[in-house]
């Protein structure tokens, strides 16, 4: 209950942050940037506090236990793993930071590509 309270007061001080940068924005960033490309932004960044986030807090917490859980044992039964937890940790932090590299690029192209779409849709609706 005390993580989904957080996570509200989280969307609605990001939405509330993100109304007034828009609200306060020189008429030369309206001209500039397709009003899609705001909606993109503000719909993506709402999905993933109010989605995307608890379900993957969720997940992260069932797993870090998991894997704690299953070293301790490993390392009770057999105490020479604890020698190679080092560098398979650091093998896991290299793959970690090259996929987060490469996920946000792909983010980003994602977004470029629904920004004409949302464009389009926003002046339908006007």
């Amino acid at each position: 209950v005390s993580l989904m309270l957080v996570e509200l007061a989280a969307a609605t001080s990001l939405h509330n942050s993100m109304l007034g940068s828009i609200m306060s924005a020189p008429m030369k960033f309206f001209d500039q940037t397709p009003i899609g490309r705001v909606l993109n932004r503000f719909s993506n960044d709402q999905d993933a506090l109010d989605l995307t986030l608890p379900r993957t807090l969720n997940q992260l917490y069932a797993c870090a236990l998991r894997v704690m859980g299953t070293i301790m044992v490993i390392c009770t039964v057999s105490p020479s793993f604890l020698f190679a937890t080092v560098p398979i940790s650091y093998l896991y932090w290299r793959t970690k930071e090259l996929y987060s590299k490469t996920q946000r690029e792909l983010k980003r192209i994602e977004s470029t590509a629904k920004s004409p779409l949302y464009s389009h849709f926003g002046e339908t609706i006007a």
